[in-house]
C-alpha cells in the first residue's frame, strides 16, 4: 500500500515519491496466508524510503515489482451512469456537417496522473477512463464506451456496449487532433456502427477510443498492463503513451489536466 495525496477522492501523487530513481515510502507484508485460490497478507511492516536493489524486502516475490495485491472476488469494475446514455448514436451525432471538418478530442483520466499504472487501490479499485468529444462550430459531442453493467474482472469481463454522455469528466491527459471533412464523418461512423461487445481486457474504453482515433487518421501506441484477474490496453499507460508520443501534423497535446468539454448546441 502506498501512501499518497489525494484530490477529490482521486490519488494524484505518491508521497516521497523520486521518479528518476523509483523509490517511495511504502507498507511490505511480512507474512502470506494462502486459503485455496487466494493469497492475502496478515502482517505489514512500514519501509521508509526503500530503494530497490541489495535484495527484496519482506513480501516481495520473484518476478513482481512490487506487494501481491489481490481485488476481493466479488470486485465490479466501470458501471456505467445510466442516466447519461446515449440511446440513438445516429441522432445524438447528427448536428455535425459532414461537408466540413471538424476537431476530435481523445481524453484520458489515468488511474494516477502521470503515472502508466493500470489501476490504483484494492477496494474498490480505481481503473480509470479514456473517452472522445468531436467539436465542430461550436457544436459538441462527448462519448464514452462503457459495458452496459459493471463487470467482474475474474469471472464475467464481458458485457453488451454501453454509450454514456461523458460531458465534463475529468481527464489528465487530452489529445486534439484536426479532421478534414472525410476523415470527420469516418470517425462519426466509426462510433454510429461501434457494436463490438464491451470486454476488459480486448474492447474497453481506450481500445474504443484508439480505433475512433484511427478513424479519425492517428493510430496511437498501444501498451498493454495488467490488473488482478487480466490486462490489456488501459488508461493508465495510454496516457504515458500519448504524453511521450511524436505530434502527428495538427495535432495538439495537453498533458496539465482538467476537465472535459460538454456537449454544447
Amino acid at each position: 500500500m502506498y501512501s499518497g495525496e489525494y484530490k477529490n477522492g482521486k490519488q494524484v501523487n505518491l508521497h516521497n515519491y523520486v521518479r528518476e530513481q523509483n523509490i517511495t515510502n511504502r507498507e511490505v507484508c511480512t507474512y502470506w496466508v494462502t486459503v485455496g485460490p487466494y493469497t492475502t497478507c496478515s502482517s505489514w511492516t512500514w519501509y521508509p524510503d526503500y530503494t530497490p536493489g541489495g535484495g527484496m524486502p519482506p513480501g516481495y516475490m520473484p518476478g513482481i515489482s512490487g506487494p501481491l495485491y489481490l481485488w476481493a472476488p466479488n470486485t465490479l469494475l466501470n458501471a456505467p451512469d445510466q442516466t447519461k446514455g446515449i440511446l440513438d448514436r445516429k441522432d445524438y451525432l447528427k448536428s455535425f456537417n459532414l461537408n466540413t471538418g471538424g476537431t476530435l478530442h481523445l481524453y484520458v483520466d489515468q488511474p494516477i496522473a502521470n503515472s502508466s499504472a493500470a489501476y490504483s487501490g484494492v477496494v474498490n479499485p480505481e481503473v480509470g477512463h479514456t473517452f472522445v468529444a468531436i467539436e465542430q462550430n461550436g457544436i459538441v459531442r462527448v462519448v464514452g464506451f462503457y459495458p452496459s453493467a459493471a463487470v467482474n474482472p475474474f469471472t464475467s469481463p464481458s458485457a453488451s456496449p454501453a454509450f454514456i454522455n461523458d460531458s465534463g469528466h475529468p481527464y489528465d491527459v487530452k489529445l486534439s487532433l484536426t479532421l478534414n471533412a472525410t476523415q470527420l464523418s469516418d470517425v462519426i461512423s466509426k462510433i454510429t456502427n461501434y457494436s463490438t461487445q464491451y470486454n476488459l481486457n480486448t474492447n474497453n474504453c481506450s481500445d474504443f477510443a484508439q480505433q475512433v482515433s484511427a478513424a479519425g487518421g492517428v493510430n496511437l501506441p498501444n501498451t498493454n498492463g495488467s490488473w488482478p484477474g487480466g490486462g490489456g490496453t488501459n488508461p493508465g499507460n495510454l496516457g504515458q503513451d500519448i504524453r511521450n508520443m511524436s505530434l502527428p501534423s495538427g495535432a495538439v497535446i495537453k498533458t496539465t489536466g482538467g476537465i472535459a468539454l460538454s456537449n454544447a448546441n
